[in-house]
């Protein structure tokens, strides 16, 4: 048994794991099975911050776990989601211990600060696993989904990833040989001479959340600045002062 990163040869075998829970059980919420083009598009955005990795018993996958985006917000970056699926014939075998141990793992490679498991209330024994690992419960989502006729609650539990191994500067290079449009990488120009310092994708995601933030810090402490005063200030026929300032909407999505 061994544990790699998934290819899209996995398509297939994932696939065929995942839609068996799809139409079986209440471990996901998903009501109609995955297409192989649908899960192979699932695959492509399963690579780099957030890894796909399967386990394999000679060349059969018998499982797969993944890492996804906890939520769409920046501030939200240094935190993923994971999930863990094992074939029905293979349980009980520490496929699930192996799978999490590993993912948990490319997370704390990845820079990530903590990593969340959102289980449906009853399938005790993925909660237990994942508390095994060092998981704990952090709340409860009260009849969130209904599947197979039954109102279904979603436990939601937290691992704090521990520091990790932080990436190496690269040997500096000239100007000319340094990709300047690296989202992965910070430039240091000193005499000519670029060096380019490797970020984790999680450590990029950091910078560029507090970029956002100072940028609306910025824009606040714009608006509430005080404004010089003229000699005679303009009014309204009411006699009232004009509204001078509208209010500067947050980045982000609609949702939290």
């Amino acid at each position: 048994m061994h544990v790699r990163l998934a290819t899209a040869d996995d398509a297939e075998p994932i696939r065929a794991i995942y839609n068996a829970e799809v139409l079986g059980s209440t471990v996901n919420f998903d009501l109609v099975p995955r297409t192989l083009d649908q899960q192979q598009a699932w695959l492509s955005q399963h690579s780099g911050a957030h890894p796909a990795v399967v386990a394999a018993c000679g060349s059969t996958v018998v499982g797969f776990a993944s890492l996804s985006p906890y939520r769409l917000r920046p501030a939200y970056a240094t935190t993923a989601e994971d999930s863990v699926y094992v074939h029905a014939d293979h349980r009980g075998q520490g496929v699930g211990r192996l799978l999490l141990g590993h993912i948990l793992g490319l997370a704390r490679q990845g820079g990530f600060h903590s990593v969340m498991a959102r289980i449906v209330g009853d399938h005790h024994a993925s909660i237990g696993l994942h508390r095994s690992a060092g998981f704990r419960v952090v709340g409860t989502e009260v009849e969130v989904g209904r599947k197979f006729g039954k109102w279904l609650d979603v436990a939601l539990l937290q691992y704090m990833v521990p520091p990790g191994h932080m990436a190496q500067p690269e040997p500096a290079r000239t100007s000319r040989e340094v990709t300047v449009g690296s989202p992965a990488a910070r430039l240091v120009r000193h005499d000519q001479v670029a060096v380019s310092t490797p970020r984790t994708p999680a450590e990029s995601n950091v910078a560029i959340s507090d970029r956002v933030l100072a940028a609306a810090s910025s824009r606040g402490s714009a608006r509430h600045a005080p404004v010089p005063s003229p000699s005679r200030s303009p009014r309204s026929s009411s006699g009232s002062m004009p509204n001078r300032h509208r209010p500067i909407a947050a980045p982000g999505s609609a949702d939290m």
